[in-house]
């Protein structure tokens, strides 16, 4: 009887081990997941930040390339005006 008193007691500890390492686990599991929410999170801000700054940046290109082009127009329009004098 002591014996499988003995072997119970054993059991039990052994099964209280476990539950403790799982609970352990799963802490450290949580507190990981967290972590990565929170990197996650800040790449998702960075990346944000990232896309408004290439689109003020299209933006910027747009404008230059619409002045460009009425510059090119003003200097077609030159150019024909001179050839037709010449002519």
């Amino acid at each position: 009887m002591v014996k499988l008193e003995e072997e119970m007691v054993c059991t039990i500890d052994s099964y209280k081990q476990i539950l403790e390492q799982t609970t352990t686990d799963e802490g450290t599991d949580l507190i990981k997941l967290r972590r990565e929410m929170v990197s996650m999170t800040k790449q998702i801000e960075s990346l944000g930040q990232e896309k408004q700054a290439l689109k003020d940046n299209a933006v910027v290109l747009e404008d230059k390339m619409q002045t460009l082009k009425k510059k090119l127009d003003q200097a077609q329009q030159l150019t024909d005006s001179l050839q037709a004098q010449c002519e």
